[in-house]
């Protein structure tokens, strides 16, 4: 953890020199993350305990889809931006994992995810489907209590299902947050097509040069946690 951490401050760093960019987002930034398949990040994302506990709750092997390094400025609001109640389109259930790099507090524009059961009630209760929903309509079938803030010193990981929990972040703040964002999916995503023998991740493309290159075969696990089969 704490090597993907520090890996993670330095990408950072860079991006802060160079300028970084995030298409939609005017609030947040996205560091790049060189030799992605080789990282530390890549190692933390792909770690047996991790992905038991993920394949647990997906009820299946997951798919990594991706990893995103978010720096947020937590300067303004942007309408319709994903810093207003909402889920995540790209699944029936998914998981992200958030590693906080550095110490996220109240005043930092934290993640907030609402309990599942709270979220349930909530969507029933306006028939919701899609978009970004004000916070006075989901908060009023739901218990204070079941709105949880991402919070803590760095290095914790805040674990949610986005396609279930509404939730939100980046909400203007007295301090930048900086966060690792690790995506992983079922093989049933929607952002997969459905007559495809593959499902894809954004790393698929590497693992097959890297196996052509090395003149082995792609093992069985990864495969699956690429989305090279399914």
């Amino acid at each position: 953890m704490a090597e993907a951490v520090e890996e993670a401050r330095a990408c950072f760093a860079d991006a802060r020199r160079s300028g970084g960019a995030n298409p939609g987002k005017l609030f947040m930034t996205t560091a790049k993350l060189p030799r992605a398949l080789d990282s530390r990040i890549m190692a933390l994302a792909r770690h047996p305990a991790l992905l038991k506990l993920i394949g647990r709750y997906l009820e299946g092997l997951p798919i990594l889809y991706r990893i995103n390094l978010l720096d947020s400025a937590n300067e303004a609001l942007q309408p319709e931006s994903s810093q207003f109640f909402h889920v995540d389109p790209e699944d029936f259930r998914q998981l992200k994992v958030f590693v906080l790099v550095e110490d996220v507090h109240e005043d930092s524009g934290p993640l907030h995810l609402l309990r599942a059961d709270a979220s349930d009630e909530a969507r029933l209760a306006r028939g919701h489907r899609h978009g970004r929903v004000p916070d006075a309509e989901v908060m009023a079938t739901a218990p204070p209590e079941a709105l949880v803030a991402c919070t803590g010193p760095s290095g914790t990981l805040a674990i949610g299902d986005t396609s279930r929990c509404f939730h939100f972040g980046s909400r203007p703040g007295a301090r930048r947050r900086h966060v690792v964002m690790l995506q992983y999916l079922t093989p049933f995503a929607s952002v997969f097509p459905l007559d495809a023998k593959a499902a894809a991740s954004k790393y698929a493309d590497a693992v097959r040069q890297r196996a052509e290159r090395d003149g082995a075969p792609v093992s069985e696990p990864d495969a699956f946690l690429f989305g090279l089969m399914r």
